[in-house]
């Protein structure tokens, strides 16, 4: 735990001190929430998994003592990944289609609610899409009746980049309003955009393999359609203009929804076939006997017929 560390590097050795008590009162805390409270030993315990990570906006020390310590341990973590050459093109030359999302600047934080919201439903969508897709966060989109759509690679501030650095915080959100647990990756990495070095983060959504479809379990009113979620309701991307993620409703969305469906049953099915038919053991092949000619011989034949059910 965090408590007990801090004071085995502050001391300076590998054994950690013998623990003390904390006489602390459990309605006043002034570092945070208590994770667990011990009120017989008047003890309290904080459980900081994010400090290990070096995720400086969960830690109740002081940076310069975090980093310090961090260091100290050689655990100061990342849970991003690379961008790949296809990502860093399509984040300096693409445009928005119905595999790739694009996301304004954003903060991954409690009080973003709505926001988490419309990236949520952009997740469902592609997961009830053939081979997934990708979104991408630090590109605007602004609509012109002349140019049409026009997108401004602005790129995301150090503390917005740092926040999407837990794919354990947003998978929570995540599952939290599915029927079923969603497979993602989060990549991030600079970008030379307009001879300018500029971050963005990019997250993969995977296709569902499940034989049901993705679904979602959780209601959000608010009056952006973008960020509105309906329990019960079923996102696609869609396959006309404007590309969008939105509720699945045109006849070729519901048959390209079906076939691949059926298509992942038939694989289930089939790797199902195949772990039962490896655990099943065959028997010797049985010996058949003519029927016999002679009658000394019609009693033997009798107990094949018996044992074949014939």
């Amino acid at each position: 735990m965090a408590a007990r560390h801090v004071r085995d590097v502050e001391a300076g050795g590998s054994n950690p001190p013998a623990p003390t008590i904390v006489n602390i009162k459990v309605d006043k805390n002034p570092i945070g929430k208590l994770d667990l409270i011990l009120k017989k030993h008047k003890t309290v315990i904080f459980i900081d998994s994010c400090f290990w990570h070096g995720y400086k906006r969960y830690c109740r020390l002081p940076v310069k003592k975090l980093i310090a310590i961090t260091k100290a341990n050689g655990n100061n973590q990342t849970d991003m990944k690379s961008l790949t050459d296809e990502m860093k093109n399509y984040i300096q030359y693409g445009t928005e289609e119905r595999r790739w999302e694009f996301k304004r600047p954003m903060v991954w934080s409690n009080n973003q609610k709505k926001k988490k919201c419309e990236i949520a439903k952009a997740v469902f969508a592609l997961s009830n899409t053939t081979n997934g897709g990708f979104i991408i966060f630090g590109i605007s989109q602004k609509r012109d009746r002349s140019d049409g759509v026009k997108f401004k690679r602005t790129g995301l501030t150090i503390k917005q980049f740092n926040t999407f650095d837990n794919s354990d915080d947003i998978g929570r959100f995540l599952y939290e309003k599915v029927n079923q647990e969603l497979k993602f990756e989060i990549y991030g990495n600079n970008v030379l955009v307009d001879n300018q070095s500029k971050k963005f983060v990019v997250m993969q959504v995977y296709e569902s393999q499940g034989a049901m479809p993705v679904i979602c379990t959780y209601n959000f009113k608010t009056q952006d359609r973008h960020c509105r979620l309906e329990k019960g309701a079923l996102y696609i991307r869609s396959t006309s203009n404007p590309i969008e993620s939105r509720m699945i409703k045109s006849k070729e969305e519901w048959e390209e929804l079906i076939r691949r469906l059926l298509s992942q049953k038939e694989e289930i099915l089939h790797k199902d076939l195949k772990a039962l038919c490896s655990n099943v053991k065959l028997d010797k092949k049985q010996s058949t006997v003519k029927k016999p000619k002679k009658l000394k011989h019609f009693r033997e034949y009798d107990k094949f017929l018996k044992r074949d059910k014939l």
